[in-house]
């Protein structure tokens, strides 16, 4: 299972991003590997909106079954919810390694 990580940077130990949009990278982890593929989130040099569906396209396009992050707003969550995609939020002070555990061991439903 492929998950998508909002990321503070570009490895499993940075911490997780509190906003979903704004995330500097998305991280999407193969949860039984843990190999990494590094997306930098260029949608927040943006300063528009429609921020959030640029970043929901971006975890759509690389089929992350997942995502995990902070927050998230509404227009993010239909897209990914239109995609299958399970949401967990309030994900925080933790790196991404531990949430990837954390999921792995049930503490993330």
């Amino acid at each position: 299972m492929k998950i998508a990580l909002t990321s503070e940077g570009p490895s499993l130990e940075a911490a997780v991003s509190s906003r979903f949009a704004r995330a500097p990278y998305f991280l999407i982890v193969d949860a039984d590997t843990l190999q990494c593929d590094v997306v930098s989130n260029t949608s927040t040099q943006d300063v528009a909106a429609g921020l959030g569906l640029k970043a929901a396209w971006i975890v759509v396009n690389r089929h992350a079954s997942m995502v995990i992050t902070g927050r998230m707003g509404g227009n993010a969550r239909r897209i990914l919810e239109e995609h299958d995609v399970k949401i967990v939020t309030d994900v925080s002070g933790i790196s991404v390694r531990e949430a990837v555990s954390q999921y792995r061991s049930g503490g993330s439903h």
